[in-house]
């Protein structure tokens, strides 16, 4: 899908440690993919939560009325305060950003409701509508708040997980003696994408939105008919409903040697698997793994071997930097002794980047399909996507641009649209409080 020499050696090397990307049947791992979706709304047995919204995206929008938004993305926190205005303009005053309590290294659940209060209390006001949006996967309760099954996303919190999230995080607010009325709408991030791509449905003609996050980690969000939904206890009204799917979390993709060495010496083994298939906090350790495995087996020169058993896990961004510059001052140009070490490693990112942007594609085609979106040419749906690693990385959009237009489009017959909605999540946020306080 590029002009890049590949590494017979190596992919022969990824082929025998179940990482190359053509081990991936995009056809069969989408029907698959929707058979997990359809038993995740009826039966317990999906490693896809499925998880209802409670959230409609009917109505108008009440202009005027300002909404604190706080938006837990991943490991960083923002905070920020949204107005939409009568002619569906809007907005948004920045409010403070930091990272996210439990990011930097585990901490209790009473250092993390410490924390929060202590980053909110100087931005609220006597009477507060309060958008939430929680990238983290929680069970959404009927009265907009949610169960946290667990943190993820390299943050860890002791003690938290079954925690009610905004009751909890009100209660410490009582307590710690901060005045007001505070009103809260939990959402997670790709429910706040999905909602803050509504009015480009209007203006493009396109059907759904689809909220769909690759950042630290992944997610998608889609609206579901209600009918559908039996696992969970939602009235059927004839409507529809934004389905939260903690999609990270599906476990049936196949996995290979450098998947399952990450997970096992991740703090949640056997946790959200596919997220770290393709999440931005892990792929960079995706490569070094896979870097390490084959100078094990002599694929790259006794100097590179050495230099990478003294060299920390690459992030990400080192993954990126290298790409864009092979023969650079960055730290993974640095480890090559040769240009054959060169070639080798870049071969290893390529291809688990492939694997990345096939999986992905899986990932969306399914979801459309079994919305039944994107049918009609005239109509297309909307994927409103969301985070650094889907918009940011320098192989893996062009990558996913491609096995969308070959597979979604042509192979499966979906028309689709993919578009980007600056400050989407808080937009979402205030949008789904409006809409639904």
């Amino acid at each position: 899908m590029n002009e890049f020499v590949y590494s017979p050696e190596i992919d022969e090397f990824l082929l025998q440690t179940g990482m190359h990307p053509d081990l991936t049947d995009m056809n069969y791992q989408t029907d698959r993919f929707r058979r997990e979706m359809r038993l995740g709304l009826t039966a317990a047995s999906s490693s896809l939560p499925m998880l209802p919204t409670y959230l409609t995206t009917d109505g108008k929008l009440p202009a005027g009325k300002p909404v604190l938004v706080i938006d837990m993305g991943g490991t960083n926190l923002r905070l920020a305060r949204v107005v939409f205005h009568p002619l569906g303009d809007f907005e948004v005053e920045a409010l403070a950003a930091c990272p996210m309590p439990g990011s930097k290294a585990a901490i209790t659940l009473d250092e993390y409701l410490a924390r929060m209060v202590e980053i909110l209390r100087p931005h609220l006001t006597d009477d507060d509508l309060i958008g939430y949006c929680f990238s983290y996967e929680a069970r959404i309760t009927p009265d907009h708040d949610g169960i946290l099954a667990n943190f993820n996303k390299g943050v860890h919190v002791e003690g938290s997980d079954g925690m009610k999230v905004c009751e909890r995080l009100e209660a410490a607010l009582v307590r710690a003696g901060v005045p007001g009325t505070r009103r809260w709408v939990l959402l997670n991030d790709s429910t706040a994408a999905a909602c803050g791509a509504l009015s480009h449905l209007a203006e493009s003609g396109c059907e759904g939105p689809v909220g769909f996050i690759l950042g630290t980690g992944t997610n998608t969000c889609y609206p579901e008919r209600t009918a559908r939904i039996s696992r969970y206890p939602v009235e059927d009204d004839g409507g529809t409903m934004l389905i939260n799917m903690e999609s990270g979390a599906y476990s049936a993709f196949p996995r290979g040697e450098a998947d399952r060495l990450l997970d096992e010496k991740d703090l949640l083994p056997g946790n959200h698997l596919y997220e770290k298939m393709v999440g931005g906090v892990y792929l960079g350790r995706l490569v070094w793994l896979t870097a390490v495995s084959a100078a094990e087996r002599g694929l790259f020169s006794p100097a590179m071997k050495e230099r990478l058993a003294q060299t920390a896990a690459f992030r990400s961004v080192d993954v990126d930097c290298f790409v864009r510059d092979p023969e650079g001052d960055n730290r993974l140009a640095g480890i090559c002794a040769s240009e054959s070490d060169r070639t080798a490693l870049l071969t290893v990112i390529h291809r688990l980047y492939e694997r990345a942007a096939k999986l992905v594609c899986v990932n969306l085609t399914a979801v459309l399909e079994e919305a039944g979106l994107g049918k009609d040419p005239a109509h297309p749906a909307l994927i409103a996507a969301e985070g650094s690693s889907f918009w940011k990385s320098s192989l893996f959009l062009p990558m996913l641009s491609g096995f969308i237009k070959v597979f979604t489009e042509t192979e499966r017959g979906i028309s689709y649209r993919i578009t980007q909605v600056p400050d989407a999540n808080l937009i979402g946020s205030a949008a789904a409080a409006l809409l639904n306080a």
